[in-house]
């Protein structure tokens, strides 16, 4: 009987073959509203949440992405990052979000301009909650290039930290969630990068028009007006 049931327990019968197979390609791959509901909203109302190692409590505005992810979480994503984070003013007696980071080397700059989403239900209330699409940008305004790194944050405006006569407040949310990731472009034809999005078509369309900018600031003409401008033949 004791080697039926090893045997048994060999052939899938045993929890412990049941934890250990997951089906082939199972990742965390949420929707917005259910990062809202499951993980920003419980945390700003002081409810526990869901326990998930994928979601990080660190501030995203402390460091470049690069230090951030690849020598701080590395380990806890892949392919893309979930934070809860909080977020700053620019200014203490005003109401827009800084997006410089702590370390000086770059700004998280909107490629998009901020959604409110209001037909979307969480749970059983009518939470709205706002999206936007960020690209990281490293160096001074001036001459900063753009980076490899795009992140997608979630805000719930009726939570943001209200100003008041007690004097400035720097800290315009306690929390918001940001999910960050390599933008497709970087990543070729992998197939985690195949996720369409309207960062996707920003930069695309924003690369073009850069291209198009260069051609006419460097003077480039059809070969047929750069022979005639060079005095070669005419018919």
């Amino acid at each position: 009987m004791a080697e039926q049931d090893k045997q048994k327990g060999r052939g899938g019968g045993g929890d412990e073959e049941k934890e250990d197979k997951y089906p082939i390609g199972f990742r965390f791959k949420p929707k917005d509203v259910e990062l809202i509901e499951y993980y920003l909203l419980p945390r700003l109302q002081g409810r526990p949440s869901v326990p998930n190692d994928a979601i990080i409590e660190a501030n995203v505005y402390e460091c470049h992405p690069d230090a951030l992810i690849n020598e701080k979480y590395r380990s806890r994503g892949e392919g893309e990052w979930f934070f809860l984070s909080p977020r700053a003013r620019m200014y203490q007696n005003g109401v827009r979000p800084s997006r410089k980071t702590e370390d000086s080397w770059g700004r998280w700059k909107a490629l998009t301009a901020t959604k409110l989403v209001a037909k979307e239900r969480v749970g059983e209330s009518k939470t709205k909650f706002c999206k936007t699409v960020l690209n990281y940008f490293v160096g001074s305004p001036k001459n900063e290039r753009k980076t490899k790194w795009l992140m997608r944050e979630l805000t719930i405006p009726e939570y943001e930290i209200k100003l008041d006569k007690t004097g400035p407040n720097n800290t315009l949310d306690e929390y918001v969630i940001c999910r960050i990731y390599v933008s497709p472009v970087h990543k070729g034809n992998d197939d985690e990068a195949s996720t369409s999005s309207v960062c996707e078509e920003a930069q695309q369309s924003q690369g073009t028009a850069e291209s198009k900018l260069s051609d006419r600031q460097a003077g480039k003409l059809p070969v047929e007006k750069q022979t005639q401008r060079r005095g070669g033949p005419r018919k």
